[in-house]
């Protein structure tokens, strides 16, 4: 069984079982804040819940922030039940779900007394609405907006932490609203799933400062032709925090349009540790050609699972003659939940401790 940290220790632990996504990360003393959430498979506990009560931790006053950077299954499946059971955690989501023509959207998807199955919002309509109880402290994530601020003398390592957002920009907010009105059916069409598509520049990037040490979590940012918008807005920024960067979460699963040359060679350090979660669903992230480009631009590239070129399972002579003839492909499924796990004490150490390790 894992260990708690040390109070005197930063962790992030990165989940990914191949398809979602989860961080979390421990400031000191005990405190921590999660950003996004996922499960494996369908049922039982966000995986978030799981390690926290395989280490101990008492969620209910221990975790103080959570983010859920967008609205994608994949990083925000099981959100809903983190939510509630951090009864104390503060939540911030992304400024362009706090639009007008967001909130229109969500009523009009949203099936909760409807269907079983849900249209893929379900989820978020639980946390917006948690987050207006009397309790709770909301947040909107946007370009260089500080959401955490915790003093050094809370802190036994004695540094302070600071969390940034550092996206959508405003441009992006403007053009999610766009977007998201344009999905609003009719009231006479028929209901459909609601399907995220194209770019995710609406998603919520971090930096996360906690004395000298300095973390990106890139989120689901990818390049866009306009400069205004996604990653290109948060290497162009004047007004986000800056310093070595020693540990990113990849942008986008490893793909390559969540590659930004300019944030390779110019805000993130030599040989930074980079943590990539795969995206096993069609041809999946990351590729190959992805692999060996961050290979070539760090020797500390780790993956929380395997990427989509697991071998897949085999069948009977003649079910795989049936599959063949039909054009059927199957992938086997991880058993485990994959995930990587980044410690640095503080005072002690100026370097992250990263391992791979498997969550049954």
């Amino acid at each position: 069984m894992r260990a708690a940290p040390k109070g005197t220790e930063i962790e992030v632990t990165v989940f990914g079982p191949g398809y979602g996504e989860c961080i979390l990360v421990h400031i000191g003393n005990g405190r921590w804040f999660v950003v996004d959430s996922c499960k494996r498979g369908p049922n039982g506990l966000p995986v978030a819940l799981r390690y926290f009560e395989a280490i101990g931790v008492d969620v209910a006053n221990c975790v103080e922030l959570i983010v859920l950077t967008h609205w994608h299954d994949d990083h925000i499946r099981g959100s809903a039940e983190l939510v509630n059971r951090c009864e104390n955690a503060a939540i911030c989501i992304s400024e362009a779900f706090t639009k007008e023509e967001f909130i229109r959207f969500l009523s009009a998807f949203s099936t909760t007394k409807k269907s079983e199955l849900g249209t893929g919002v379900d989820e978020l309509v639980s946390v917006v609405s948690t987050m207006n109880a009397p309790n709770r402290k909301p947040f909107r994530g946007g370009q260089n907006k500080r959401i955490l601020n915790v003093p050094g003398a809370e802190l036994p390592h004695g540094a302070g932490c600071e969390v940034w957002t550092l996206s959508p920009s405003d441009f992006q907010t403007i053009q999610s609203e766009i977007r998201f009105g344009s999905l609003i059916p009719d009231v006479k069409s028929t209901m459909r799933r609601a399907v995220p598509d194209g770019p995710n520049n609406h998603s919520v990037a971090m930096w996360v400062v906690i004395g000298d040490i300095h973390v990106i979590l890139g989120a689901d940012l990818e390049k866009t032709a306009d400069r205004r918008a996604g990653c290109d807005s948060v290497v162009a920024s004047s007004n986000r925090p800056n310093g070595d960067v020693s540990l990113y979460k990849v942008s986008h699963h490893g793909s390559e349009t969540g590659h930004h040359d300019g944030l390779w060679a110019n805000i993130l350090r030599n040989n930074v540790n980079a943590v990539v979660t795969p995206w096993n669903r069609n041809a999946g992230l990351p590729t190959e050609q992805d692999v060996k480009r961050l290979g070539f631009a760090t020797g500390n590239l780790f993956l929380t699972s395997e990427p989509s070129s697991l071998v897949r399972a085999r069948h009977h002579h003649s079910v795989e003659q049936m599959m063949r003839e039909f054009g059927i492909r199957t992938k086997r499924h991880p058993s485990k939940v994959g995930a990587v796990t980044a410690r640095l004490e503080v005072g002690v150490s100026t370097e992250w401790t990263v391992e791979n390790w498997e969550m049954s």
